[in-house]
């Protein structure tokens, strides 16, 4: 018995808790749009080729869907594919503002990344949010605490485990046979870094 519980839906013929990073992408993103940002960056995990097709990154394709709608090019100048981590959102970013031309705003495909990121703009004398906006999600808990603090989406990570302990449950007292799919709420955590 299996349930995944996370961000990105695998559509893998097993029970599934999510909170939808793709629609979580385009939340943020629009955010930033709504505040006039047309310059926007991605510091994240970009979908790589296997031999039967695709592996999604959710957020990447969240960013690509929501900057296409509004008519807004995407910048591969201002795009990063790194791992999830704030060691190498920092590189990344370091890496972005060596270029001529930066992005008005970041959109990082999680917290840690996100403060990685912060931390670079900072040393390279740039304000946030004056000369680059940045937001995450998971509104991790050292989110609320950086500065200045993170605008992030909100991922409900408690109600997560518990649903899937749940399902997992149900699945195992025989109480369901076919694959079920959770998908809970996420909530858009306006802060001081936009």
């Amino acid at each position: 018995n299996l349930v995944y519980a996370g961000l990105n839906y695998v559509n893998g013929g097993f029970d599934e808790v999510i909170c939808d990073a793709y629609k979580a992408a385009i939340c943020a993103v629009e955010h930033l749009i709504s505040l006039g940002h047309t310059k926007i960056g991605y510091i994240g995990s970009i979908p790589e080729f296997e031999d039967n097709g695709v592996i999604n990154e959710h957020r990447f394709e969240g960013f690509k869907d929501a900057m296409q709608k509004h008519g807004l090019e995407i910048n591969k100048s201002f795009i990063r594919n790194i791992e999830l981590s704030t060691m190498d959102g920092y590189e990344a970013m370091k890496d972005m503002l060596e270029n001529k031309e930066l992005p008005s705003a970041i959109f990082c495909a999680n917290d840690s990344v996100a403060i990685g990121a912060m931390k670079a703009i900072h040393e390279f004398g740039l304000k946030i949010p004056c000369d680059i906006a940045i937001i995450g999600i998971d509104d991790i808990e050292m989110s609320a605490f950086v500065r200045p603090a993170l605008t992030t989406i909100h991922v409900p990570k408690i109600e997560l485990g518990r649903f899937a302990a749940k399902i997992l449950i149900d699945r195992i007292e025989e109480g369901h046979n076919l694959p079920v799919r959770v998908d809970l709420p996420f909530e858009l955590k306006i802060r001081e870094s936009c």
